[in-house]
């Protein structure tokens, strides 16, 4: 058997080593968690503060992407200035897929109507009357629900729509253009015509509380799959881009 003495200083510094990671691990967590709510807190970066205006009433004008990360729900919001009275539909925003070309559809601003997998529903609320406004759309696949906003207030909501369904995210997502071929077949009188800005999307549905705090500022928000500073990649025609952004609440 072999004794081994342990000089009792020598044990007071390795609890007092101890018990300096563990303080330092600790403060290392709060560091953390302060900074994770002064990223919650602080208004988006500069590069989110710009619009994008649509003049023409064409088909050269859009914005493009590639996939899209949504499969069971989604929350897209975003804040448009029109004073089209045409009653056309005209898209906001367009998700294709190669089978179906109305797989995600948010079209005219006289009374918005969202589509999934080619299955629509008319809300009954209008944003053309030429101020800024943020209009929020959400849907989730269990039950079908889906809920329509207006600057932060629930103007309409309802169940049933496309319960059970899955979105690919292979698909094309256009903006300011309704796609009736897989990323094109564009007609002039389904275009956007306006101002558009603070466009988000998340792959899941926003609560009551957490649309209403982003309908506060503008571009207070960033979508976990898409946020409105990536949308100046893929611009195409004669879009404006308006920098910095006009955009009041």
């Amino acid at each position: 058997m072999i004794n081994v003495a342990v000089d009792g200083n020598q044990c007071d510094l390795c609890a007092a080593n101890k018990q300096l990671l563990q303080e330092v691990n600790g403060l290392k967590n709060e560091l953390e968690t302060i900074k994770n709510q002064i990223r919650m807190s602080q208004p988006a970066s500069s590069n989110s503060s710009y619009d994008l205006y649509f003049t023409n009433g064409g088909t050269s004008d859009y914005v493009i992407h590639h996939g899209l990360q949504i499969t069971d729900a989604f929350t897209i919001c975003f804040r448009v200035r029109t004073t089209d009275k045409t009653g056309m539909y005209r898209a906001v925003l367009s998700y294709s897929l190669s089978g179906n070309f109305n797989e995600v559809l948010i079209n005219k601003m006289s009374d918005i109507q969202l589509t999934v997998n080619k299955n629509t529903i008319r809300t009954g609320v209008s944003a053309n009357d030429g101020d800024w406004h943020q209009i929020c759309t959400s849907w989730e696949n269990t039950a079908g629900s889906w809920e329509a906003y207006k600057d932060g207030v629930l103007h309409a909501s309802g169940s049933g729509l496309k319960r059970g369904h899955i979105i690919k995210t292979n698909g094309i997502l256009t903006i300011g253009q309704e796609q009736d071929s897989f990323g094109g077949g564009f007609v002039a009188s389904e275009s956007y015509i306006g101002e558009l800005t603070d466009l988000n999307i998340w792959n899941r549905a926003l609560s009551t509380s957490e649309i209403s705090k982003l309908s506060k500022s503008c571009h207070g928000g960033r979508g976990n799959i898409k946020k409105w500073s990536d949308f100046k990649v893929g611009i195409r025609g004669n879009v404006r881009v308006v920098s910095p952004s006009t955009c009041e609440v």
